[in-house]
């Protein structure tokens, strides 16, 4: 930045600065919001894993304190949950790059049209990666 400021031709002023500040912040505030709003949705289509993630908060969390970062790591069902929200995204929503052939393809996800939690769990109930899980990005490590 300081380099810059003797260059009277230079884009990168405080003004293109504080434009793509917000617009990350707005761009990863609409994907949070329909994250959380299809989530709600899908919770009331399938309250057996509404069930299970609200077992899991109380047993992790419990009702005297608010969350905090560390408790994700304990939340691995309910981490699980929100992979498979992003994955399962509205079918007839556009995404560019398309990325649902990704997201539902067999060979990575078993039903994958089934919104199942379970696409992201290992056998012994660990958290597990899915190289085919990019629900907003095509860039490497993009989707989690």
């Amino acid at each position: 930045m300081e380099e810059e400021k003797s260059n009277q031709h230079t884009e990168f002023h405080h003004q293109n600065l504080m434009i793509s500040v917000l617009s990350l912040f707005f761009a990863s505030t609409k994907t949070t919001s329909t994250t959380l709003r299809y989530g709600f949705l899908l919770m009331l289509k399938h309250p057996h894993v509404a069930e299970k993630v609200q077992k899991e908060i109380d047993q992790v969390i419990g009702s005297h304190r608010q969350p905090t970062v560390d408790d994700r790591t304990k939340m691995l069902y309910t981490d699980s949950v929100i992979h498979e929200i992003q994955r399962f995204s509205d079918l007839n929503t556009e995404v560019y790059p398309i990325l649902s052939t990704a997201l539902h393809d067999p060979q990575y996800f078993e039903q994958p049209d089934t919104f199942n939690p379970d696409h992201f769990l290992d056998a012994s109930g660990a958290l597990k990666k899915n190289e085919a899980f990019m629900p907003f990005s095509t860039v490497a490590g993009g989707g989690s």
